[in-house]
């Protein structure tokens, strides 16, 4: 009989990988506050143009935020489209399964070829 057990230390969960949905919600939230941003920008810069008194560090702060939110966007992108496997059209559209253009900017679109990834095995008969 054992006096003393250890106990086991309480583990922190694992973050669990964002859901698809969690991120598109994400990125649809960043699109809004990015459009709104970029409108707050050039008030902004009409302001201090009408003052004729330019101030470098409100611009170079409203603008660190817009890279912020751009580099975050490009990140659900990214984690979006991962392994996704999906076609996508040069404007960025994807390509569904057995269409000939794009349903976006109308461009053609290849028809996907098979790839061969090993070499052909010929078997050929002896000479006789």
């Amino acid at each position: 009989m054992a006096l003393f057990r250890r106990r086991k230390e309480p583990s922190l969960p694992r973050p669990r990988p964002a859901s698809a949905s969690a991120l598109r919600r994400e990125r649809r939230a960043l699109r809004r506050l990015r459009d709104q941003r970029l409108r707050d920008l050039g008030g902004l810069m009409l302001e201090l143009y009408r003052r004729a008194a330019f101030r470098e560090d409100l611009v170079a702060e409203q603008c660190a935020q817009l890279v912020g939110i751009d580099d975050r966007l490009a990140t659900i992108e990214a984690a979006l489209h991962r392994g996704s496997g999906e076609r996508r059209c040069a404007c960025g559209t994807p390509i569904l399964r057995g269409a000939h253009f794009c349903p976006s900017c109308g461009r053609g679109v290849a028809p996907l070829r098979p790839q061969v990834t090993g070499e052909e095995t010929v078997i050929q008969a002896p000479d006789s």
